[in-house]
């Protein structure tokens, strides 16, 4: 006899900003939250190498409940305690489509997304919300951390001067957005701090290599974080972030190859479709890259000529490395 209703969804490393290309790369953590009338059916842990020779699917998660609605929020509470670090995935997405009120109420189709529920490349607000708190939850734990490494005056507030001076200042990127946190520990714990303009009173409760638990404006947050090569991942009811320190002395920039068509993540070239002193149009298809079982074009960014081809078929590449350098106004030959 069939009782109640399930729903399922399944996890996948890619970025839907990016017409949903796959994303490959290491695990930094992989958490699944165990909770009733929920299962996961996966295949990888902490650790597990996300390659492009494979699908990218990573999980099928199930919620049952008597109700759809309470399956849909079963199932939706999972995701959102899911802690999946190390690539870009459809989780966020997955959250929003099973929230919203046409899925709600039974009226998905082929076309739900890009009419009733829209993709951009910009974060939502809610998204923000959640990348300012995690940064302000960075800063303050990585002060808590300087703190506890001090090799004297361990009980001295971070940043302590016998005179009143400038607030600590620490910046992340998330994606293209920096954000930018300053803060000023007083005595007795409590910490001003001010986040792209916006003050707010802090106080951290506790830390440890793993987590900051704080108050921050009355409301007390618990914050999960990953440091690994350089990113810093922030995870809390409100979702999940992926932040990079700006570094305070910046190195100086790498090389850049004008015109240069990049690959767009790691695969093997199946074919390239154009040639050196080839004229193409913008939108025409100058590499056929191939990876996770998928085909991905690489497409002319504007008019131009092709200068050169820097790979072949059958090549193997990696995310960044130049394909194809365009020259968008090509100089005219001298004449005789």
């Amino acid at each position: 006899m069939l009782r109640g209703h399930a729903i399922e969804a399944r996890v996948y490393a890619e970025d839907p900003r990016a017409d949903f290309l796959p994303s490959t790369g290491t695990l930094a953590c992989w958490d699944a939250p165990d909770l009733p009338g929920v299962r996961w059916e996966s295949g990888v842990e902490t650790g597990s190498e996300v390659t492009i020779h494979y699908d990218p699917m990573l999980a099928k998660v199930i919620a049952h409940a008597p109700t759809r609605d309470e399956a849909a929020q079963r199932l939706a509470r999972a995701l959102r305690d899911l802690r999946v670090h190390g690539v870009r995935t459809n989780v966020p997405l997955l959250v929003r489509v099973i929230a919203h009120p046409e899925f709600l109420a039974g009226r998905a189709d082929t076309h739900f997304l890009g009419t009733r529920l829209r993709l951009d490349d910009r974060p939502t607000p809610a998204e923000e919300a959640a990348d300012r708190l995690h940064a302000v939850a960075v800063a303050l734990w990585f002060q808590e951390r300087r703190r506890a490494e001090a090799s004297v005056l361990r009980g001295l507030p971070s940043g302590w001067r016998n005179n009143p001076s400038q607030p600590q200042e620490i910046a992340f990127t998330s994606g293209d957005v920096t954000i930018a946190v300053r803060y000023r520990v007083h005595p007795h714990g409590r910490i001003a701090v001010e986040v792209d303009g916006e003050t707010a009173d802090a106080a951290v409760l506790g830390w440890d290599a793993g987590h900051v638990a704080l108050v921050l404006d009355g409301l007390r947050r618990t914050v999960r974080i990953v440091s690994q090569g350089g990113v810093l991942w922030a995870h809390s009811v409100l979702g999940s972030s992926e932040l990079r320190e700006v570094p305070r002395f910046p190195a100086a920039a790498g090389e850049q190859v004008a015109g240069g068509c990049r690959a767009p993540m790691p695969g093997r070239i199946l074919a390239v479709r154009s040639a050196p002193g080839e004229r193409v149009t913008k939108g025409q298809v100058l590499v056929v890259l191939e990876a996770m079982k998928m085909e991905h074009e690489v497409v002319a960014p504007h008019d131009g000529v092709v200068r050169e081809v820097m790979v072949e078929a059958g090549q193997q590449v990696d995310t960044g490395d130049v394909l194809v350098i365009l020259d968008e106004h090509p100089k005219e030959e001298a004449s005789a």
